[in-house]
């Protein structure tokens, strides 16, 4: 049986940019790239600020792939909004995999950007990378883009954690660029605190978006957990 592989993006980002993953797992894992509300697909829709209120809207979205073996994988804002979706799940994943978002009761640290005003917000989106700087340069495409992005940096950085934390009955893997300056590493070491089951903390040369360096070896990493944790869960 396949092992479904549920994918949740970066801020501001699409279904499409987990587009080479498809075909980069062994063929017993189904890589499943969810697009949210506003971008894609869902261009015309609102997007959503909060990101408990979206993890309630999507789950029941997402039943008929909870139903058999799966996982669950987000970077950034994509992270939390996994975690949230493994909170409200009727059904259990065999593995949480969480990219370079702090831990859900750490609280940010890192400067907001979501109230930038355009010019400033797109500067430091050119710094942290992970977008095309000619989009950048771009007003016209921007003011297109940067409602997306800005709801969905809202939703990480006025996060504030349950007063009781929850714990997931299921292993969690962090992952960490070691230059990630919004993210700091004692951040990322938080979400041991989020599983009563095995955790691992893995750091990656890069920055923010250390997954999208050549030769990053995330998927391998990724694929070798879910053969582990799959095997365990069959044996429990």
């Amino acid at each position: 049986m396949k092992t479904s592989l549920l994918c949740f993006p970066s801020a501001g980002a699409g279904a499409v940019s987990y587009r080479q993953w498809l075909n980069a797992f062994p063929p017993d894992v189904e890589v499943i790239p969810v697009e949210l509300p506003g971008r894609g697909a869902r261009a015309k829709e609102k997007p959503f600020t909060d990101v408990r209120a979206l993890a309630h809207t999507l789950a029941p979205t997402l039943v008929s792939l909870m139903n058999q073996p799966y996982a669950l994988f987000g970077h950034s804002l994509g992270a939390l909004l996994a975690f949230e979706i493994a909170c409200v799940a009727d059904t259990v994943p065999v593995h949480l995999f969480v990219s370079a978002h702090r831990a859900p009761d750490c609280r940010q640290t890192a400067h907001a950007l979501y109230n930038l005003p355009d010019s400033a917000l797109c500067r430091e989106l050119a710094k942290l990378g992970g977008m095309s700087e000619i989009l950048l340069r771009e007003p016209d495409v921007m003011s297109l883009l940067l409602p997306s992005i800005r709801a969905d940096l809202q939703m990480t950085e006025t996060y504030i954690c349950d007063a009781a934390p929850r714990v997931l009955p299921c292993p969690v893997t962090a992952y960490a660029g070691i230059g990630d300056e919004r993210v700091p590493m004692v951040q990322m070491e938080g979400w041991g605190r989020r599983t009563d089951r095995c955790f691992r903390l893995h750091a990656l040369d890069g920055g923010h978006f250390y997954l999208q360096r050549a030769g990053c070896p995330l998927v391998t990493m990724i694929a070798a957990a879910l053969t582990e944790s799959v095997a365990q869960s069959s044996r429990a």
